[in-house]
């Protein structure tokens, strides 16, 4: 068995043995906008993907962003393993939890688990 395989079964055991811990989320992105004539409005198509489960963290208060800047939004971090999203995850703009959109902010991606920062504010 090679180190990769090792790794990914203990990402696959430690998340299922979390149980009630992991949240129920999805991406959102909005694709383009288009001018309905009929209506006079603008009608903005949205992407979404399916389901999947992730962790919410609370960061630090001292959290800094890779400017070095501390945000100027109340942030928190969402932990999604890798293999459970889709692989073009940095398209999409924001993650809706509990029915509540966030904006991502920043992810770091270790080949197994992605760790997103999201702001805590509803758009």
């Amino acid at each position: 068995m090679s180190l990769r395989a090792l790794v990914n079964n203990a990402v696959d055991l430690a998340w299922d043995v979390t149980g009630d811990l992991k949240t129920e989320m999805y991406f959102k992105a909005a694709s383009e906008s288009t001018y309905d004539p009929t209506t006079s409005k603008l009608v903005e198509k949205v992407e979404t993907t399916p389901k999947f489960f992730g962790f919410l963290e609370k960061l630090s208060d001292n959290y800094l962003t890779s400017a070095g800047v501390a945000p100027a939004v109340d942030s928190c971090a969402i932990m999604v393993k890798k293999k459970d999203i889709p692989k073009n995850y940095f398209k999409f703009d924001s993650i809706v939890v509990h029915n509540v959109e966030h904006k991502v902010i920043n992810y770091t991606d270790d080949g197994y688990i992605i760790r997103f920062i999201v702001s805590t504010r509803s758009r």
